[in-house]
């Protein structure tokens, strides 16, 4: 037999602190989400042209990730952009519909912005 080593997938530590793991990671998708999450404090702040451009920079580097669109869609809609907005929401309902994987972090944020734009017409 061949010896080859086991690959073990869950993630070791170095000096208790640090995480190890073999394996790629999507930095375009991670950066994205950080700008979503800066996006989504700057609304929580009341600085909605940081959040449009945190928003921007979040979906310029997530494809279809739902989670950077809604970010964005909150944003428009804090900066009274309300038609923007609608399409940025729409641009994520319709990545949730491709990939329902993303459902559990997206759906109830979702929901809660579209009853938002409902109780404002």
């Amino acid at each position: 037999d061949t010896f080859r080593p086991a690959l073990d997938a869950r993630p070791g530590m170095l000096a208790g602190a640090v995480l190890i793991s073999q394996g790629s990671f999507d930095l375009p998708g991670v950066a994205s989400l950080a700008h979503a999450m800066r996006a989504d404090g700057f609304v929580r702040l009341g600085r909605p042209g940081d959040a449009l451009r945190e928003g921007a920079a979040a979906v310029s580097l997530a494809g279809d990730d739902p989670r950077a669109w809604i970010s964005y869609g909150e944003a428009l809609l804090a900066a009274g952009k309300r038609q923007d907005g609608r399409h940025a929401l729409a641009r994520a309902e319709r990545a949730l519909a491709e990939d329902p994987a993303y459902a559990f972090f997206a759906t109830d944020r979702l929901n809660a912005l579209r009853q938002q734009l409902a109780q404002q017409q």
